[in-house]
């Protein structure tokens, strides 16, 4: 997919000439703007929720970005380890990619990449389950509402497997 504009007639950006974006183009592009266009994404409830469930066992965000939810679970005193790239083999469906074409006066025009791959709540459960993780709990959303085929997010909580005898590190 790409992303094209128009000012005056005249064309700002296409694929021609650009060049080709991997894994940390997303971070290298968004990282300075994140925070800022995404301010009124959750925080106080999420971390609260995850401060509760981690109890004060250690914490695994993928997807870490700016730290968003992961710098006040530190602040609350828990271990967190944050995955901000991850290499996904099956690309072929359920992605969807673009730009976001950033234009400032005076300015050249930004490009800013993205990419994401969605996943129905059982295909992550099989990710979880090839990681040795079981689904502990999944709710409808921050407060514990149950999820049902309506709802139109999840919150799922994935545990190491205890059969599997890891250590916490």
């Amino acid at each position: 997919m790409a992303s094209a504009g128009r000012v005056g007639g005249r064309r700002l950006c296409s694929n021609s000439g650009v060049r080709e974006f991997d894994a940390a183009s997303y971070g290298d592009g968004m990282a300075d703007v994140y925070d800022q266009w995404y301010a009124d994404l959750e925080v106080d409830e999420p971390v609260a929720a995850l401060a509760a469930l981690a109890g004060t066992g250690p914490v695994l965000e993928l997807g870490v970005g700016t730290g968003r939810l992961a710098i006040p679970l530190a602040v609350r005193g828990l271990a967190v380890q944050g995955v901000l790239t991850v290499t996904v083999t099956d690309v072929a469906a359920q992605t969807a990619h673009g730009q976001f074409v950033e234009l400032v006066d005076g300015e050249r025009v930004r490009l800013r990449p993205w990419a994401i791959r969605w996943c129905t709540p059982e295909q992550l459960d099989a990710m979880a389950t090839t990681a040795g993780l079981q689904l502990e709990h999944r709710w409808g959303g921050w407060r514990g509402q149950p999820f049902t085929v309506n709802s139109s997010r999840h919150v799922s909580v994935w545990r190491q497997n205890p059969d599997l005898g890891w250590n916490e590190t």
